[in-house]
């Protein structure tokens, strides 16, 4: 009792003092050590946790025919030289982070970003563990697919390819690179009418893609008919719901960025950069249609929160810090990811997700 009381102080700790600002590099760096070392307690400790087992059980055995082959692959790899899986965890864990450090520490605070990324959905994809590491390459691409250099659009293919052999769910990303177009504005404005047309068509054919299974069995043929056959649910409700949360606050804060009168908008790459973080969560609203399919297609939106976390800050950085304005901001983002972490794990029943990472881990 005693160790879990330690866990769920130390997990809410964390996450307010990283969420303030704090200016010393000191601070900042004990701050950050402090709260990686926490996260990976978190990634490794949970040994009860829903997929333990079955990572467990295929790393031991070295058989996993339904995993991708660039995760068999980092499985051999560790297990050759005789990492336990522990360590092959804490592996995963310290190349997922970093990657996608590499990718916030050239344009937001890394602790306010991670604190953000902890509350949620940082939980679920510790027991996602392809999820987590493959939607870390996913993060570390947006260097190439948020800024405009030569070369970039071939790296981040290069990065998605090399996503869908850890997860192959990873494949529908690469729609996403139409950001890069001269005229996403303009096309942008037809993404609803899109998303609508999708949503009838699947209605029309029985909430099934049966047609297509041929094509999605070559790109995952274990799971083929999870991505095509499905229905509406309740977690199809909760999910459109955090989409549209996701699009109000990033229209928000573009708001608060747009209206700023200390900076230069049009030498501003930080406003730049906003902008095209909330196109994407314009394009990301076209995957709706697919949550009536399968769960699994939520992963996306889901692993693009911590790009949306990078807005916020951008946001947050604009307003000062003695007003009002600055701590009524913090605190909707806070409020508003404390109420999807409930709702995800309560009332979507994940609470058996949720439980042995925090309350049974084996370090606290």
């Amino acid at each position: 009792m005693i160790g879990d009381i330690m866990g769920l102080v130390g997990y809410i700790t964390i996450i307010l003092l990283n969420v303030l600002r704090k200016k010393g590099k000191l601070v900042k760096l004990i701050l950050s050590v402090i709260m990686i070392s926490f996260m990976s307690f978190l990634f490794i400790g949970g040994f009860t946790n829903a997929d333990y087992l079955n990572y467990y059980t295929a790393y031991q055995n070295q058989y996993a025919p339904t995993f991708e082959i660039g995760f068999r692959f980092l499985m051999k790899i560790c297990f050759a030289f005789g990492l336990s899986y522990d360590s092959f965890l804490l592996f995963i864990f310290i190349i997922g982070i970093s990657l996608r450090i590499l990718f916030i520490k050239n344009v937001a605070n890394i602790n306010y970003v991670l604190a953000l990324f902890l509350i949620y959905p940082f939980i679920i994809e510790i027991v996602q563990v392809r999820t987590f590491l493959a939607m870390s390459i996913v993060i570390f691409s947006m260097n190439y697919l948020l800024f405009d250099k030569r070369g970039n659009v071939l790296k981040y293919i290069i990065c998605i390819s090399l996503a869908c052999t850890i997860h192959s769910l990873s494949v529908f990303l690469f729609p996403i690179i139409i950001i890069k177009f001269n005229r996403i504005r303009s096309l942008i404005k037809y993404i609803p009418v899109l998303t609508l047309v999708i949503i009838i068509f699947l209605i029309y054919n029985g909430f099934s893609l049966s047609f297509m299974s041929g094509i999605f069995s070559k790109i995952d043929s274990e799971r083929a008919s999870l991505y095509v056959t499905g229905g509406f649910s309740n977690t199809y409700i909760l999910n459109f719901i955090y989409i549209i949360m996701n699009l109000l606050l990033a229209k928000w804060s573009i708001n608060i960025i747009n209206n700023s009168s200390e900076f230069n908008l049009k030498d501003d790459f930080k406003a730049e950069l906003s902008k095209k973080i909330y196109y994407i969560n314009i394009i990301l609203f076209i995957y709706t249609p697919f949550y009536l399919l399968s769960g699994l297609f939520f992963r996306i939106p889901r692993s693009f929160y911590i790009i949306n976390y990078v807005l916020f800050y951008i946001a947050s950085e604009r307003l000062t810090k003695k007003t009002q304005n600055y701590y009524l901001y913090n605190a909707i983002i806070i409020l508003y990811l404390i109420i999807v972490f409930i709702l995800e794990f309560y009332v979507q029943r994940k609470v058996e997700v949720l439980y042995p990472i925090i309350f049974d881990n084996k370090f606290f």
